[in-house]
């Protein structure tokens, strides 16, 4: 008796993990980005935009790094997947990583209207 109670759990609970692998929605895909209508309210700003996010990084750099810093400030953005490497996957009501946002600030000039 014991022995049959015991296979009747493991069906059961073996009948339970199946549907719910079986009802898992997974999602997959690569992602890629680009900065694009930048808004700059002052003649003198300076700034350049980058857009190789397939295949290397998404970049918006702006402003004339002031002394001693040699850094300007940049957004970053490299996509999961955008540079041929493996793409995401999750099961739904999952956070995953889409991509790889960073910011530097730097210490600058003529970025006051960005």
């Amino acid at each position: 008796m014991r022995t049959r109670m015991a296979a009747v759990v493991g069906a059961v609970l073996l009948a339970c993990l199946m549907s719910m692998s079986a009802n898992a929605t997974v999602f997959s895909g690569t992602a890629s980005g680009e900065w694009d209508n930048v808004v700059s309210t002052n003649a003198s700003d300076v700034y350049s935009v980058n857009n190789n996010d397939v295949g290397g990084t998404a970049r918006f750099n702006w402003g004339v790094p002031a002394n001693p810093t040699p850094f300007d400030n940049q957004f970053e953005f490299d996509g999961i997947g955008s540079d041929g490497d493996p793409g995401w996957t999750t099961n739904s009501e999952t956070p995953f990583l889409v991509g790889l946002f960073t910011y530097r600030n730097g210490s600058t000039y003529n970025s006051s209207g960005i």
